[in-house]
């Protein structure tokens, strides 16, 4: 199925297709869920959605033609694929959940990760202390080496760590993130993990908590320089400074 394949590659999670009639208008019929909210995703006109959905009701044992709400998954490409269908004066509309935690978590070898930048991210492990910054895949492979007592405050959970107090956040992260990481912080876990460093709240925070403790941390996908963006959110420049070992994304391969 050549939609979920791009939806899989893409790592997204959650997608609602509502009120699809069957002729063939698309539109903004789609929509993903990314950053936390659903968005019109624009759909390649190389892909026949009316041809797509038949094979999702086929592969996930839905059939819409009962004109009940129904549930169904199958797995592809590894990831456990989640359908519900809802019937509507219009037709139906579906959600789909792909399960991205199915997946075994990729060593930084197999992310092509440098190895220069490996070798900081190992003595940023041996110190435990500092800031590691990375995108969020990085993170789950250098988290799921971690011993010790690791908490997560995530956008969604990418992946399933063994050990981990992972808190998952899948909608009103900015209002909910800052107060997860105000209790984590009081609980004092020898590691943190933020997926998302959005705010100057969240910023500080984890650069303040970074000077004495191990914090794994990623900005937001469309910022290009992270270290400037965090100075930009109001963290001091000598604080970064201070606490910043890693900055994968500074690696050229990444």
């Amino acid at each position: 199925m050549l939609m979920l394949d791009e939806f899989i590659t893409q790592d997204i999670a959650d997608i609602v297709i509502s009120d699809f009639p069957g002729d063939g208008v698309v539109g903004n019929a789609i929509r993903v869920r990314q950053e936390g909210k659903l968005q019109p995703y624009p759909l390649a006109g190389t892909f026949d959605l009316e041809q797509e959905l038949k094979l999702l009701a086929k592969k996930s044992g839905v059939n819409p033609g009962r004109n009940l709400p129904q549930t169904g998954e199958y797995v592809q490409k590894g990831h456990k694929i989640e359908v519900s269908f809802v019937p509507t004066l219009a037709g139906g509309s579906w959600a789909i959940h792909i399960n991205h935690t199915d997946r075994s978590i990729p060593t930084l070898a197999e992310l092509k990760v440098p190895l220069k930048t490996r070798a900081a991210i190992w003595q940023a492990l041996e110190d435990n202390r500092g800031l590691i910054l990375a995108e969020p895949t990085i993170l789950y492979s250098v988290a799921s080496q971690l011993e010790g007592d690791l908490m997560t405050i995530e956008d969604r959970a990418r992946f399933i760590l063994d050990g981990a107090d992972q808190y998952v956040i899948k909608t009103g992260w900015a209002s909910l993130a800052p107060q997860a990481l105000k209790v984590a912080i009081k609980r004092q876990p020898s590691q943190l993990f933020i997926t998302r460093l959005d705010s100057k709240t969240l910023a500080e925070s984890a650069c303040d908590y970074a000077m004495t403790h191990l914090v794994l941390a990623s900005v937001p996908t469309r910022v290009i320089e992270p270290v400037e963006y965090l100075g930009k959110l109001g963290v001091p420049d000598f604080l970064l400074k201070h606490v910043i070992k890693v900055n994968a994304y500074a690696a050229s391969t990444l």
